[in-house]
């Protein structure tokens, strides 16, 4: 069966893989990776009947231009305030939250490109024929329903029915799902799903970063934290 691509675009440990869950458990249809890895939890849903297939990846534009030249759909550009993304990198990758700020800052490694948190959403927004559908975490959190019905209504998709887009925020909520993984999955693959799942709040990073280290990555994230309204 050919689907229809939905993309999600977001650095990484910005709530992509919710929002991936979330759309394919509402349009039931499967998820997987932007270049389809097999190993990646965000991959479930195979036998799902609907016509998409939402693939969720961390690409650069011009990298996600380069792989699909003629998707023309807009992709959802998924953001995440930069302080708790850089936590939640300290936690996930078990490094010092003071060589994720450095890594955010793009001065340690040019690769992986995303690693700049700034100039990844400035690639995304400067793009003046990109149509991204703009989501915060922290709206699709707090106004789950309501944001996802804008998606729908922006990626011209038909009608979904209310109880079934209600369920679906329902079994993909933080305690729902992370008590499914528990009773679901084996351990391997239990583990790397709970990885995945820490805390699921937002505006949580001032429990862990000090006023240095904030100064450090708002001085370089302030543009576009500017352009995304976070203080």
């Amino acid at each position: 069966m050919q689907r229809e691509s939905i993309h999600i675009c977001a650095h990484p440990r910005s709530g992509s893989t919710w929002l991936a869950r979330l759309l394919g458990d509402a349009l039931d249809c499967p998820t997987d990776s932007v270049l389809g890895n097999a190993e990646d939890v965000v991959k479930e849903g195979e036998d799902r009947p609907g016509e998409y297939i939402i693939r969720r990846g961390h690409m650069i534009f011009p990298t996600f231009k380069k792989n699909f030249p003629d998707y023309d759909k807009p992709v959802i550009l998924l953001v995440r305030d930069p302080r708790d993304v850089a936590v939640s990198h300290s936690f996930y990758f078990e490094r010092s939250l003071d060589d994720v700020i450095t890594r955010m800052r793009g001065k340690f490694d040019p690769s992986p490109s995303w690693s700049d948190w700034n100039a990844f959403y400035k690639g995304w927004t400067e793009q003046t024929n990109n149509r991204a559908i703009l989501m915060s975490y922290e709206d699709l959190l707090e106004n789950t329903l309501a944001r996802l019905a804008d998606i729908f209504i922006q990626l011209g998709v038909p009608d979904v029915m209310t109880s079934r887009v209600k369920d679906a925020v329902h079994r993909q909520s933080f305690n729902v799902r992370k008590q499914f993984t528990l009773d679901s999955f084996p351990l391997r693959l239990r583990t790397m799903q709970l990885k995945y799942m820490r805390r699921g709040e937002a505006g949580v990073w001032g429990e862990y970063m000090g006023a240095a280290q904030e100064k450090r990555l708002v001085s370089h994230c302030r543009e576009m934290m500017g352009v995304f309204n976070y203080e």
